[in-house]
């Protein structure tokens, strides 16, 4: 019998079994732990115990191993989630990456690399477009915005977010980049009109950046609260995918609790503490 208020890892290979054997879903490159997290969690909503019964209810129900798969598809986030390494990013980044700009290249390239429901990179756009509008500068950046979750992207597409959503946005933005509809708030086609959103696979290797890039070529990446869901062989490939997608001088952001991964690279230079805040060297 599990106790579900205890950490734990459990043995998946059985559930591994299942999803791979109509090719639903591959979880090896997931963390263990995560992996037992997810599987725990749909054991205590089903109300079982054993993990045995599990796997037999999983075997014989479609509609749970869908539910079961889109657990893995973690797509939580919020606006400005990181308020430090945000405001390390309005201050210093935009302003520096503007200025380099004007010397050398037309338009800033950003990647929002896991961008779940589109919080991250609407808020990094908001901070760009104010950037921008003090400059005078039309069409300066653009963001594209990716995720394994067909799910989440469409949702991050409508941009459509409850008030309850929306806590950590200062009222400003919100009238400046947001209508009112009803009971919810829709980011407006000004803000949109800079982002392109799609489906990507970071562990796809017929691809180095978003297709929809063309080349890569970024001044900054931010990808946040993503590497440390997968084991160290998947975290080590997302890595190299990411560093090599930034130009030289090029900016790279992850969360705070997953700062120690790109530490290991000798492409990186973490370049303040306490933030996770890398560049490309």
């Amino acid at each position: 019998m599990y106790s579900f208020t205890e950490k734990k890892e459990i043995n998946c290979n059985n559930i591994s079994g299942i999803l791979n054997k109509n090719n639903l879903f591959d979880i090896s490159q997931y963390d263990i732990a995560f992996i037992s997290k997810c599987i725990l969690s749909r054991m205590q909503y089903n109300n079982f115990n054993e993990l045995s019964d599990y796997e037999t209810f999983l075997n014989n129900s479609k509609e749970e191993q869908i539910l079961l798969i889109n657990s893995f598809q973690n797509s939580y986030s919020e606006f400005f989630r990181n308020s430090l390494s945000f405001g390390f990013i309005e201050n210093y980044i935009i302003p520096g990456l503007f200025a380099r700009q004007k010397r050398t290249t037309p338009q800033l390239r950003f990647w929002s690399a896991g961008c779940a429901e589109g919080q991250e990179p609407y808020s990094l756009a908001m901070l760009l477009t104010e950037h921008s509008d003090s400059l005078k500068r039309r069409n300066s950046y653009r963001i594209f915005a990716t995720d394994y979750s067909v799910n989440a992207v469409e949702k991050a597409k409508d941009g459509v977010f409850d008030i309850s959503a929306l806590q950590n946005l200062k009222l400003s933005h919100l009238s400046a980049f947001f209508d009112k509809q009803g009971k919810t708030y829709k980011i407006k086609d000004s803000l949109k009109s800079n982002i392109d959103f799609s489906v990507h696979n970071l562990l796809d290797e017929r691809f180095k950046s978003p297709p929809s890039s063309i080349y890569g070529d970024f001044d900054f990446i931010i990808c946040c609260n993503l590497l440390m869901y997968y084991n160290e062989h998947s975290r080590n490939i997302i890595l190299s995918v990411l560093t090599d997608a930034l130009k030289p001088g090029g900016f790279l952001v992850v969360s705070e609790a997953e700062k120690n991964i790109p530490e290991s690279s000798e492409k990186l230079l973490k370049i303040l503490s306490p933030m996770s805040v890398f560049k490309k060297l």
